[in-house]
């Protein structure tokens, strides 16, 4: 059984400025580092210091995306129930007609509707 040898740990103490330490505070909460010490360790190290960006505007844009979709949706099923009525209830065919062109734009409609939404779900990776 191997067992590891213990490497002796000195403390290292040093005074900066306070702009360096806004700095690094800026860094740590942008970094995969849990505290000040590990942060400052990496970079004495001169191991790449890994940071983190997430940008809300994404979210925003996806909520507002969401709202409409659903708007749009509400609209196509008012329309639907319109186009079943024209065609249950109505007797000339030139109704009938154009309730069945209406149906078949909403529904090329939806078809873009979901194409849009998944080639923001790609982009935004959601």
């Amino acid at each position: 059984m191997a067992t590891k040898q213990k490497t002796e740990k000195v403390v290292v103490m040093s005074k900066i400025s306070r702009d360096r330490y806004q700095e690094l505070l800026v860094l740590l909460s942008k970094s995969t580092n849990h505290s000040m010490s590990a942060l400052i360790r990496q970079i004495l190290s001169n191991r790449p210091v890994k940071c983190r960006t997430y940008d809300q505007t994404y979210d925003r844009v996806l909520e507002g995306m969401h709202s409409i979709q659903m708007e749009i949706q509400e609209i196509a099923v008012n329309v639907d129930q319109m186009v079943h009525d024209v065609l249950v209830n109505s007797g000339t065919p030139k109704d009938r007609k154009m309730a069945r062109r209406l149906e078949g734009k909403l529904k090329e409609a939806l078809w873009k509707l979901e194409v849009l939404e998944k080639m923001v779900q790609g982009h935004f990776g959601t």
